[in-house]
């Protein structure tokens, strides 16, 4: 009989082959974690109790709900492509295994709470300056980190892939973002107080050579703690609001997509415009125009 271990190997070099370096960190951190949790799964079939385990332990370990139903997707696309190859896996009841998503919060921030979190911030440089770079221009987190000295220039920010170390999320996240305030600051007083700042280095520097990873989550959180801000993602909250201001300001939408760095105008619209009831009004009202046309 096929073992789950077995099948997960060869599905995982199918997925280095095929899919980008996103995906394949989602799908192989969900491995990782699948076998770490039940290491007997290398050596046997997976059945539909393992999963709904390990759904459960990841839940009582605090991962978010959204989290939890992507290492859920992960491991129903490895049963799938071994059902369509063939590889004689039992097969594994699937339905119904995600768990219901919580309401979605309010995701923009006020402008009083952009303030607070300015405030919180202000003695954590490199915290504060992911604050303005999100607050400005709207980035992703992954992109703010990546960002070196010499995409900072001309009043803008560009976002460049970075080979062997970053790859943006879709091609169109290569964008050139004005912010001409944003960037008059980081060549002024932040940019001073760092040891390291030639066109090479990293705009946020956790050490000489190195910019900053995962560990820069837990002080982006102190800062919202601090500021009273709750509910929210440190980060994304940033970029929703950019992305709420431009559509309730009558930005067009080819203009907003560009420079968020979304793939399909719909995204913008369906995922992002959440300011206000006007705002949601407007980004349904051009979100239909958008398909119709399409």
């Amino acid at each position: 009989m096929t073992t789950f271990g077995f099948i997960v190997e060869k599905w995982l070099q199918r997925v280095d082959r095929e899919f980008r370096p996103a995906t394949q960190r989602n799908y192989h951190g969900t491995v990782r974690q699948l076998l770490a949790h039940d290491p007997s799964l290398k050596d046997r079939p997976i059945t539909r109790g393992d999963i709904v385990a390990f759904r459960d332990s990841r839940v009582d370990a605090g991962v978010c709900i959204e989290s939890v139903n992507r290492h859920v997707k992960a491991i129903r696309a490895c049963l799938r492509w071994a059902e369509l190859n063939e590889y004689g896996h039992p097969l594994v009841q699937l339905l119904r295994l995600s768990l219901p998503v919580p309401a979605r919060r309010e995701l923009t921030l006020t402008r009083d709470e952009i303030q607070r979190a300015l405030e919180a911030a202000a003695f954590d440089p490199p915290v504060l300056a992911i604050f303005r770079i999100c607050h400005a221009t709207g980035l992703r987190l992954s992109e703010v980190l990546h960002l070196q000295w010499r995409d900072i220039h001309d009043g803008a920010v560009h976002v460049r892939a970075k080979p062997g170390v970053w790859e943006p999320k879709t091609p169109s996240a290569i964008r050139v973002v004005p912010a001409p305030e944003l960037v008059k600051w980081l060549e002024g007083p932040y940019r001073q107080r760092l040891r390291f700042k030639g066109p090479e280095d990293w705009v946020l520097q956790q050490r000489p050579g190195r910019p900053w990873g995962k560990s820069i989550h837990y002080r982006l959180r102190q800062c919202f703690d601090r500021a009273g801000i709750e509910g929210k993602k440190p980060s994304h909250s940033f970029r929703h609001t950019v992305a709420s201001d431009l559509v309730e300001s009558g930005a067009p939408i080819s203009v907003t997509q560009r420079l968020l760095g979304h793939a399909n105008p719909a995204i913008t619209l369906g995922i992002y415009a959440r300011a206000s009831r006007d705002g949601l009004e407007r980004a349904a009202h051009e979100l239909e125009r958008y398909r119709a046309g399409r």
